[in-house]
């Protein structure tokens, strides 16, 4: 796997998201615009490659959108061979990057991770009657509000009828973990990772990942993610066989 092939990887989010979230795309760049702009960090984000068609004409136009609907845009920028002056253009038009990057990860061939969970979690695929816990169980990993369940619900719906595989896990009847692949030509896709309260440091997040590994490899599939750089994710996912082929950066402007 070499750093040339990671617009394949993001690729894979790209079609995810135009499925999922009622997507349009913006001249000249390869990523999406969210129409369905709600209070939750799922429709504030443009996804990029990179490109180095992206003008100030264009950036001017995101912008625009943004402020019209009081929204916050974000932007997730690959990294790899990036043009510098693309970074200082974005900063021109007042957007901050964050300290934190994003690492892109893959893996061809994985490790099972020792110790496994406990005997009480088990991991299975979700349907239609889980979305209520599964959108519960993710907005409570991800420190997001009871506001933001209407959204994540239609999420998983949506997701749910373009294919992606939805996973949840139970201690006994308790929804306490999540997760989705997504399974494209050539690569499977993890995404929605999270462990409730009640769950961590037990081994759900590393049950649901294993899990998701055996079906990517079920067809005939590398994965790839993403993890905040220098997380406990990372490091998990580390030691699963992941590893990083590129960074992401993250960019915000205030209204």
């Amino acid at each position: 796997m070499t750093v040339e092939l990671v617009p394949e990887l993001l690729a894979i989010d790209g079609r995810f998201f135009q499925r999922v979230l009622d997507c349009e795309a913006i001249g000249g760049l390869t990523g999406v615009f969210s129409k369905e702009l709600t209070e939750t960090h799922f429709n504030r984000v443009l996804t990029l490659s990179g490109d180095e068609k992206l003008s100030g004409k264009t950036i001017r136009e995101l912008i625009e959108r943004f402020d019209a609907r009081g929204r916050v845009p974000c932007i997730y920028l690959n990294l790899s061979g990036v043009d510098p002056k693309l970074i200082d253009l974005l900063l021109d038009f007042g957007f901050h990057r964050h300290d934190e990057t994003l690492s892109i990860m893959y893996a061809e061939d994985w490790n099972r991770v020792s110790p496994g969970p406990d005997e009480a979690i088990v991991v299975g695929r979700a349907g239609k009657r889980d979305r209520k816990s599964w959108a519960a169980v993710l907005a409570e990993a991800n420190g997001m509000g009871r506001e933001t369940l209407p959204a994540l619900e239609r999420f998983y719906d949506r997701a749910l009828e373009s294919g992606a595989e939805m996973y949840i896990a139970r201690d006994g009847v308790r929804p306490v973990g999540t997760g989705t692949l997504v399974v494209g030509e050539d690569v499977a896709g993890i995404y929605n990772v999270g462990t409730a309260e009640v769950g961590r440091h037990r081994g759900v997040a590393s049950a649901l990942v294993e899990t998701m590994l055996r079906a990517a490899r079920g067809e005939g599939l590398p994965a790839t993610l993403q993890a905040v750089t220098g997380s406990n994710a990372e490091r998990l996912y580390k030691r699963f066989g992941f590893r990083t082929v590129s960074y992401t950066g993250v960019f915000t402007r205030a209204i």
